[in-house]
């Protein structure tokens, strides 16, 4: 295996799971925009629920959903999923979960949205719960306070950052009681130049996380879905005999960083998680660090990658 990471002292498996795009999913906010409003849809949530069940049961572990997913749909489907666990099984699990815009605006009503989101997962403690991003007209001393407190509390094991930079991440350090465990960042063979509106895991953002004990998380790891269809991407894949999806994972994977693709179907599942074992020539990890970086890709209605 690639390398085993670990969160609040617990190894995971190296690939987790995303659940955006399960219980709902977004609509573009304007036609082309890769910005979306979520919306709630538990049409296909017990087939959901029965594919993250059998993503479990081939070892994944960690579960990454936010209150955001479908307006608290995902966190529904995850509840679903794990449910029916055997016990020893279900205490193997690492959920994570994200304080959305709404609550960070308003830090006492943080402590009911995270009651809310143990409720919909049917877990009594998350073992991360991560500020979803920085928006604007948020104060970051007062949420970070409100989510110590919870620490405090039980509620939740530890606090991440996601859709941060280096800065940003010392700046929450210094302000935080408890520690920073997790960043969370949109990176894939296809954006990690910090290029766009969203921040990635530069080289400085990786090496303090390493210097600091930081689990490195990526979200979006498959561009949704969009590392299919890069050309260049796809060539280096078949010349290295992989998929492209299997090269994209192996490859953050080889950065140190933890992907958490949406798994949409049995039949990618093996695909994917064969990642996790794939050891990456020093040829093929150079050829991708020297894609060029594309833009999100806008977004339909989003259900997929």
């Amino acid at each position: 295996m690639s390398f085993t990471p670990v969160i609040n002292g617990r190894p995971i498996f190296p690939i987790g799971a995303g659940t955006f795009g399960y219980g709902g999913g977004d609509k573009p906010l304007e036609p082309g925009s890769s910005l979306g409003a979520p919306f709630r849809d538990m049409s296909c949530a017990t087939e959901q629920a029965e594919l993250l069940r059998y993503v479990i049961s081939r070892g994944v572990n960690l579960i990454d959903c936010a209150e955001m997913y479908g307006c608290g749909g995902s966190e529904e489907v995850v509840g679903q999923a794990i449910a029916g666990l055997q016990l020893t099984m279900r205490h193997r699990l690492v959920i994570t979960s994200k304080v959305w815009r709404p609550a960070l605006q308003q830090p006492q009503t943080i402590p009911g949205a995270v009651l809310g989101m143990l409720a919909r997962l049917t877990v009594s403690q998350l073992d991360v719960l991560y500020v979803h991003a920085l928006y604007e007209g948020t104060n970051m001393a007062e949420y970070l306070a409100a989510m110590n407190e919870l620490v405090d509390e039980g509620l939740t094991k530890s606090i991440g950052l996601s859709n941060v930079t280096l800065d940003q991440l010392k700046t929450a350090q210094a302000l935080s009681r408890h520690p920073i465990v997790a960043v969370q960042n949109l990176f894939s063979p296809l954006y990690h130049h910090d290029v766009g509106n969203k921040p990635s895991f530069s080289p400085e953002l990786r090496a303090y996380c390493r210097g600091e004990g930081i689990t490195m998380v990526a979200h979006t790891p498959l561009h949704l879905g969009s590392v299919a269809s890069n050309k260049r991407l796809c060539d280096i894949a078949m010349t290295f005999g992989l998929e492209p999806a299997q090269l994209s994972l192996a490859w953050i994977l080889h950065h140190g960083i933890v992907p958490i693709p949406h798994f949409g179907r049995h039949d990618f599942v093996e695909e994917d998680l064969r990642a996790a074992y794939t050891r990456l020539t020093p040829g093929a990890v150079l050829s991708v660090d020297r894609l060029d970086p594309e833009p999100i890709p806008a977004r339909g209605v989003y259900v997929a990658a």
